[in-house]
């Protein structure tokens, strides 16, 4: 109905409630269950999913005529669907897509062809309010948008009224992740007492708030498929792993505790530990999301999901980023609240020279586990390295005699990550044990990236290879004279320190 609706129209509290519920299923819901479909049911895969199950539609079109010769049009409409012979002649919708799908039909495709499990009651019995599943939400909303279409009389009384209501409103905002709540708030607060309510305009305002919904849920379903991409590129890459007793340590404090850091020099195998650790608890049912910064930590929680957010270098590879430890410090309370509820985990690496100004913010928040993989009890053994080397030499052709691999396992220092740069690059593999004895590319890398990202860290070491111990002492001595004043200048014009710093604070990273 179009134009003003008059009091003569929703004259009665009934006719008010049930134009309500009307506009939440019909105008509303189809929005955050279309979201909730093509999660799971991808859109470029809708055309391969309908044609594996095409035996089930025959089945819904000719035994249990529960598809409508319209709907058929629709799902036959879809890029890449092969028409089957027994379809009937159709006038099929060219190029359609879940768009075009209603409730009905997104909800009859994930029951019949068991994409959701079932309600404990069923699809078509109102599920009990205990139950908290995707299927018992889908089931409501659908049950709801039956009783309206089913009406006779267009009026509900207001005990229904308040029990509907309260069902389809938890349920939206379950499956919409709360971006349904603003709208839902919105109908519930139309002033239907006014002389006369402009329907035309409301129901713009009200398709305005659901296309604000559907881009929310875009975004969510974009981040949802880049992070599914991002997990994947780690199972790729973890078909070379070696378990430690450091990689499983890992596991096994993520699997009994909350939140964890995992902390090491630079190439100790910090990241593949927490790769491993995140697919581990993937098979445990925990949702895995990559994220850089606390801020995102908040906005994707989802209170009901086990969830497992991880951070790759905390406060940043070279040097503490300063911005990072206050964002913690000040989004505290809202952090706090995501992890309130015991299916969420928080894994974390950091370098050991970074990792004390968020350890000690971290452990004012939760009971912080730290996993040291340099420390005696899970450094990398003798007989650790071996192994881990033998598995990256699996796909390598070359030989190896038994002497090279022992002088090549004596080195310490970031094997892992020389493991993985020796068996990628064939200029390495030619240099055999002298790569791991003397990695120059590595220390070349280290170097640069600590010149570019810590000018002040790097500024110390040209200091160490110019000034002797007992110069260095005179530097880092506020009270003292600094002899070949003129060097000191040069050095840390070289390396873009200004010549006005502060000498305690070089000292402090010196000591």
């Amino acid at each position: 109905m179009a134009g003003f609706i008059s009091q003569q129209f929703l004259d009665t509290i009934e006719k008010r409630n049930f134009w309500s519920i009307e506009t939440l299923t019909k105008h509303v819901a189809p929005g955050p269950v279309r979201n909730c479909f093509d999660t799971l049911v991808p859109p470029n895969e809708l055309a391969s999913v309908l044609n594996s199950n095409i035996d089930i539609v025959r089945d819904l079109w000719k035994n249990k005529h529960i598809l409508k010769k319209d709907q058929l049009n629709i799902l036959f409409g879809v890029p890449g669907v092969k028409i089957p012979d027994w379809a009937p002649d159709l006038s099929k919708k060219p190029g359609s897509s879940s768009k075009d799908f209603d409730i009905t039909l997104m909800v009859c495709i994930l029951r019949n062809f068991k994409l959701v499990p079932a309600p404990t009651s069923g699809w078509d019995i109102l599920p009990q309010s205990s139950e908290n599943s995707i299927g018992a939400n889908l089931a409501r909303i659908k049950y709801y948008r039956n009783y309206v279409s089913h009406s006779s009389n267009s009026e509900t009384d207001d005990k229904t009224f308040q029990d509907i209501w309260a069902t389809l409103k938890k349920a939206l905002s379950e499956i919409s992740s709360g971006t349904t709540d603003t709208i839902v708030h919105d109908i519930e607060s139309i002033d239907f007492d006014q002389t006369d309510i402009d329907i035309d305009e409301l129901i713009k305002q009200i398709q305005k708030d659901i296309e604000i919904i559907q881009t929310e849920l875009q975004f969510c379903r974009n981040l949802k498929e880049n992070t599914s991409s991002v997990v994947e590129g780690w199972r790729e890459n973890l078909k070379i792993f070696y378990k430690s007793k450091g990689t499983e340590k890992v596991v096994d404090e993520i699997k009994e505790n909350q939140v964890v850091l995992i902390i090491g020099n630079s190439g100790t195998g910090k990241t593949t530990a927490m790769h491993h650790a995140s697919l581990q608890l993937s098979e445990d049912g925990f949702e895995i999301i990559p994220v850089t910064s606390p801020t995102a930590i908040p906005s994707q929680r989802e209170s009901l999901q086990k969830q497992l957010f991880v951070i790759d270098d905390v406060v940043g590879p070279y040097r503490v980023n300063k911005m990072e430890t206050d964002l913690w410090d000040r989004l505290r309370d809202r952090i706090l609240v995501a992890f309130k509820e015991k299916n969420a985990k928080l894994l974390m690496t950091s370098r050991r020279q970074v990792h004390e100004d968020i350890t000690q913010i971290l452990s004012t928040m939760f009971d912080l586990k730290i996993v040291d993989l340099d420390s005696n009890e899970l450094a990398l053994s003798k007989h650790e390295r071996k192994g881990m080397l033998q598995a990256y030499l699996e796909n390598v052709s070359m030989h190896i005699d038994a002497m090279q691999m022992t002088k090549m396992c004596s080195t310490k220092i970031a094997f892992p990550l020389l493991c993985r740069m020796f068996t990628a690059n064939e200029n390495f593999l030619r240099e055999k044990a002298n790569f791991f004895r003397s990695p120059s590319v590595l220390f070349q890398q280290e170097l640069d990236s600590l010149q570019k990202y810590n000018e002040r860290m790097y500024c110390v070491l040209v200091l160490l290879l110019f000034f002797d111990v007992k110069e260095l002492q005179c530097i880092f001595d506020i009270q003292r004279k600094i002899e070949r004043r003129d060097v000191y200048a040069l050095v840390l014009s070289a390396c873009d320190v200004p010549e006005g710093i502060s000498r305690n604070s070089l000292k402090n990273i010196y000591y």
